[in-house]
């Protein structure tokens, strides 16, 4: 059994990634996003992080 949150806990997770980060939304053709996924954590990492790793680089160039 894993930990709880409470509402007040959530509310303030909440409220930290509002203030915090931009959320951008992304389409991708149907099935691919696990094929993502899946070389994003062959690599050790989250799909989250690889995107934005790559665009940094594709910006640094």
């Amino acid at each position: 059994m894993g930990a709880k949150y409470t509402k007040a806990q959530n509310k303030a997770t909440q409220k930290y990634i509002k203030n915090t980060y931009d959320t951008v939304t992304t389409r991708v053709p149907k099935g691919m996003r696990d094929v993502y996924k899946a070389h994003a954590e062959s690599k050790g990492t989250s799909l989250n992080k690889l995107i934005i790793d790559l665009l940094n680089k594709d910006m640094e160039g």
